[in-house]
């Protein structure tokens, strides 16, 4: 079976003459299927001369950012992006200084427009802020009664106008008042929000005074143009008529703004991304390796894409350079991350990136994902109208996504959700045919499979639940056992994870066996499980009545003890022969590699080998020893043995003993292999436990929806169901009414704040119980050297 790795990684290097370094970054740069490597480990740091050309070339992109900047234009691009090729800029790169040319015609064209609009619009935009702050000074010291002229410093007098908190009023004319010995004017009046207009005069004696104490009381002092002249109420006429003359102007600049948008925008997009592109191979060129006539270039390469890397550099090198994809000699943990997946496990592929990236060596679970999510989210959200409602918002954000349409960050996000939402749609209505639930109510459809949400039903959701948990941790636990063989290591593959998916699973057999069940007083029940075939089982329960039968006489005693070893020895071979077919195998290696396994994995088989040896042992020392018993005749036997004994020492303690003496064994220390044995016990009961959650969320969901089914009105009526409430010994039938209103309205808070707590929930049950059972998410992702084109394309792709 080939499992879902990251893309193989090899080592790209390619050797060329120095006349070839602009045709060799630009063919990297264009494939966009390598990551270099700084093989000198300069840091970063520049280590190349630029030329006068990639001199120039950077100070051009400046000034393009600066007008793309002003012009606001950077938001245009994804719109640009939508476009097809056929109509975008077709540039030819080969040579920088047609990259420069180009932009130089643009910025000669537009530059001198540019400018000129910015310098009027400065203009007009600072007369316009004087004017409007004028006009609000006098509209509002006009309630007042003076004339705005009269404000400010005179011959003699003082007077200051501004405004001030409300509930100041009275405080500041109390202090004006003893601070100028009562030698003041002073005006009030409310402009509303809180704050009030305020006049003040007094002799200019008083003037530093009377500033120190209103800067105190956080005054805003209004600042009067010594040029303006007239009454207040001409003021303002002259004032609002030059405010309406400059806000047109304003209007007409914009709207010569927008004409060099339209005319030269797309030109200086295009002109800011080729001088990015450019900026990026500049900075490339640290990381190659030089000789006076040679460069060399290192890098990671995805196997799978370095035959065409390999004739695209031929072709850009005109077969001149020597190219090679090796293995090599450094570590796997190492290497970058590329990890490939289809276009529909893109969210879950955002998941399993969120809680880390998979190193080079450990399988990615995106895959998984892409059936055991939405199978948990229905299971929780079972329901056949909301999980409809969900799948065709789900499938609204697909055909809205593939218009590539320009939304902000969070609604992107909702976007690349659409095919997760519908398909965890799609299986909440699967399990709401199961479940019969219609808008929460279960009189609509009957239930294809049973109904949680009676007292039966209650208890098979639950059963449901932690058989699911037995299915996704036990895969967790089958997938670090193949991480760990890609590894090397055996001991731990078998030690940790194949014991404890040992144990859980028989654990898990003998808790929901129809025998016992979850009632564990049963466990000691000496009535034989039913989990065994027929004929096992009435092995067992011969051997029950053999062990609590009476016998008269020693001689059928002794019958009694023959038949039960045959029988024990039956049974021992039936229960350990699955066991033993396992790990017989292994003894082959014995000889080939004595030391690939402690001595306690060959004690183990040795052990479970006289499993099979020992009952026909016991059986001949029983037939020598007949006398002894024929001479006892007051010998009889009586030996209570639940037959769960049997099966939970193989099926649970034996697997636990293996774990733990062989983590013990393989562990430098000691205390830590029984600590992380334990650790790991209880980590599988809770995690099994945790699980239930699936029970839980879908008793909230029910619970809300049965909420809206009672709403008022209940016209139209979603069902109506018949019901009997008994009391005492009286019989009461009732009608019940659902409400297709209220179920309807429910919904909405159902599929906004319900929908996203099964989310949650199903991402926890991921993220905690399954990955941590082999996932360890700490690799880097690969990152490579890209030209990201969106508003330009080139004439001739070097590939």
């Amino acid at each position: 079976m080939v499992w879902p790795r990251p893309l193989k990684q090899g080592m790209l290097k390619v050797v060329c003459h120095k006349d070839y370094e602009r045709a060799l970054i630009r063919c990297i740069h264009e494939t966009g299927e390598v990551e270099l490597i700084d093989i000198e480990e300069k840091g970063g740091a520049s280590s190349v001369k630029l030329s006068d050309e990639e001199k120039e070339a950077i100070q051009l992109l400046g000034d393009v950012q600066k007008y793309v900047d002003y012009l606001g234009i950077e938001k245009y691009v994804p719109y640009i992006a939508r476009l097809p090729d056929s109509k975008k800029m077709a540039v030819d790169d080969e040579k920088l200084s047609s990259i420069i040319s180009i932009t130089r015609k643009t910025l000669e064209a537009v530059a001198p427009k540019i400018d000129a609009l910015r310098e009027e619009l400065v203009k007009v935009n600072q007369e316009l802020e004087q004017q409007r702050a004028l006009l609000k000074i006098a509209e509002t010291v006009k309630p007042l009664g003076i004339e705005l002229t009269h404000i400010g410093e005179g011959r003699y007098v003082y007077a200051v106008a501004g405004t001030i908190s409300e509930d100041k009023v009275s405080m500041i004319k109390w202090r004006v008042a003893e601070v100028t010995n009562g030698d003041y004017i002073f005006h009030h009046a409310s402009i509303g929000e809180g704050r009030a207009v305020v006049l003040i005069a007094t002799f200019k004696e008083h003037k530093e005074i009377v500033q120190r104490l209103l800067t105190a009381f956080g005054f805003e002092e209004f600042k009067i143009p010594s040029e303006v002249e007239g009454s207040t109420d001409k003021i303002i006429e002259r004032t609002q008529k030059r405010v309406k003359s400059l806000e047109d102007r304003l209007e007409k600049l914009e709207d010569e703004k927008w004409k060099i948008i339209k005319q030269h925008g797309y030109n200086l997009l295009a002109c800011k991304e080729l001088l990015s592109i450019e900026r990026e191979r500049m900075e490339a060129k640290n990381y190659l390796r030089r000789t006076e006539t040679t460069v060399e270039l290192w890098g990671w390469v995805p196997l799978k894409s370095a035959k065409r890397l390999v004739q695209a550099i031929d072709k850009a090198t005109e077969r001149t350079a020597v190219v090679e994809v090796i293995d090599p000699a450094i570590p796997e943990e190492e290497r970058p991350t590329k990890l490939e997946n289809p276009r529909i496990a893109g969210p879950y592929e955002a998941l399993v990136k969120s809680f880390g990236i998979p190193n080079y060596k450990e399988i990615d679970p995106t895959k998984f994902m892409v059936i055991t999510f939405p199978i948990i989210f229905g299971m929780m959200f079972g329901d056949v109208a909301h999980g409809a409602i969900l799948a065709l918002v789900g499938l609204a954000l697909v055909a809205w996504r593939t218009r590539k349409p320009v939304v902000g960050e969070i609604i992107g996000y909702g976007l690349k959700a659409g095919s997760l939402l519908f398909w965890c749609g799609l299986t909440s209505v699967l399990f709401g045919f199961l479940y019969g639930s219609f808008f929460g109510s279960h009189h609509v459809i009957d239930p294809l499979w049973f109904n949680p949400f009676t007292s039966e039903g209650n208890f098979k959701l639950l059963r449901l639940a932690i058989v699911v948990a037995v299915i996704e941790i036990n895969f967790g636990f089958l997938l670090r056992i193949v991480n760990l063989y890609h590894e090397g290591k055996l001991k731990e593959a078998f030690f940790m994870p194949t014991c404890l998916m040992w144990t859980h699973i028989g654990a898990m057999t003998i808790l929901f066996s129809d025998q016992y069940s979850v009632d564990f007083m049963k466990w000691f029940s000496s009535t034989p499980p039913l989990l065994l075939d027929p004929s096992t089982t009435l092995l067992y329960e011969r051997l029950t009545e053999l062990l609590h039968a009476h016998p008269e006489t020693p001689v059928s005693a002794l019958t009694n003890m023959i038949e039960t070893a045959n029988i024990t020895r039956e049974l021992i071979t039936r229960l350990s022969t699955p066991f033993y077919m396992t790990l017989r195998p292994l003894k082959v290696f014995e000889p080939l590699a004595p030391n690939l396994f402690d001595k306690s994995i060959w004690h183990t088989l040795e052990f479970l080998e006289a499993l099979h040896l020992l009952p026909e042992q016991l059986t001949e020392t029983l037939h020598l020893a007949k006398q002894l018993f024929i001479w006892n005749s007051t010998s009889h036997f009586e030996i209570h043995l639940p037959p769960i004994t049997i099966m939970l020492f193989f099926l649970v303690i034996l697997p636990v003993i293996l774990a733990l003496v062989g983590t013990i064994a393989i562990s430098h220390d000691k205390s830590e292999g029984f600590s992380e044995i334990f650790d790991q016990l209880l980590a599988l009961l809770s995690h099994t436990v945790s699980f239930a959650r699936i029970f839980a969320l879908a008793a909230v969901h029910y619970i809300f929806s049965h909420l809206g089914l009672q709403i008022p009105p209940y016209t139209p009526t979603l069902a109506v169901s018949f019901t009997v409430t008994e009391i005492f010994t009286i019989k009461m039938p009732q009608i019940v009414q659902e409400s297709l209103i209220g179920a309807v309205l429910i919904s909405l808070f159902i599929l906004s704040f319900e929908g996203l707590l099964s989310f949650l929930h199903t991402l926890r049950l991921h993220w905690v119980e399954w990955f941590m059972k082999f996932y360890h998410g700490d690799g880097r992702e690969f990152k490579p050297f890209v030209a990201a084109r969106q508003v330009t394309v080139l004439k001739k792709p070097p590939f």
